[in-house]
């Protein structure tokens, strides 16, 4: 059997893998297409890009696009873009720059509990779109920082982990929390955006962020001209993934999946257990990809 996996995020947004080691694990897991689909960045593409060609990897230009739309926040991917096209490169650079804000302010605020914090390691990111995952490398660089977020935090098992870290400072009501504001771009402009730059533009996960009374989006969003809906998910328990390939189906949508691989869970209490990674347990087939391919 082969499979594919068309929503995986490396280091240059918020994962833990760099690109060569997705295609490493690609190969493990038997993927034969893969999309590298990084928050807002794009500068693993043509990496991965060369490195699937060489292990006979299929590998799409992607991108994870942070939007709003009618009061929502919406995640939507583009797939076999232009790398080149100058709107949608301008479009992720505001992204970024604004994201920056948020990571600088999150981090002063650290600093202000009393954290030694290099502002300058933000620049030694390989990530363009700093997340949580990085503001946790960045605190965790001097050992005194770790051992003062020990004591404050007593993580159940060693160091805190990333969910344990994130809950005791930056959730809301917390002493370093930050609203994370996105810029607010247009849901519709980016489907143009991406389609104007050749790529197909596809809702992701909207089980996620919509229910089901909120199809009628969906269908504004294909006559703004989305083509892809991100029907197989983890995200989606069997009835969501029942009932948004029907909505795809009838409003003529792609199906499309992927598993939003970032990395392995970190989670010490399931090293003893089968768990550890979203490959473990959620297989998307090849099929999903020779029907998408007539699309791109």
């Amino acid at each position: 059997m082969k499979y594919i996996d068309l929503q995986i995020h490396s280091v240059y947004s918020e994962g833990d893998l760099l690109p060569r080691q997705i295609i490493e694990r690609a190969l493990k897991e038997n993927l034969a297409v893969i999309s590298l689909t990084d928050h807002n960045v794009i500068e693993g593409a043509e990496e991965i890009i060369k490195l699937g060609e060489k292990e006979k990897i299929t590998v799409l230009p992607g991108v994870e696009i942070y939007t709003e739309f009618s009061g929502k926040r919406l995640h939507l991917l583009g797939y076999n873009f232009n790398l080149e096209d100058k709107a949608l490169n301008d479009l992720l650079w505001q992204s970024q720059v604004h994201h920056l804000e948020w990571a600088k302010r999150s981090l002063k605020k650290m600093a202000d509990l009393g954290f030694k914090i290099d502002f300058l390691d933000l620049d030694k990111l390989k990530s363009k779109y700093c997340g949580f995952r990085h503001l946790k490398t960045i605190v965790e660089k001097y050992d005194d920082n770790v051992r003062k977020m020990i004591a404050e935090i007593k993580p159940q098992f060693g160091e805190p982990t990333l969910f344990e870290f994130i809950n005791f400072y930056f959730a809301e009501g917390k002493p370093a929390y930050v609203p994370e504001i996105n810029m607010p771009i247009d849901t519709a402009e980016t489907i143009k955006t991406i389609t104007a730059a050749g790529g197909l533009p596809v809702l992701a996960h909207p089980g996620q962020q919509l229910s089901w009374q909120d199809d009628h989006l969906v269908a504004e969003l294909k006559n703004a001209g989305l083509r892809g809906l991100e029907v197989f998910s983890p995200y989606h328990n069997w009835h969501q993934m029942e009932h948004y390939q029907k909505l795809a189906n009838d409003l003529d949508l792609v199906p499309t999946g992927g598993t939003d691989f970032h990395g392995d869970l970190r989670d010490p209490t399931l090293k003893h257990q089968f768990v550890h990674s979203a490959w473990d347990y959620f297989k998307i087939p090849y099929a999903v990809y020779e029907n998408l391919k007539k699309h791109l």
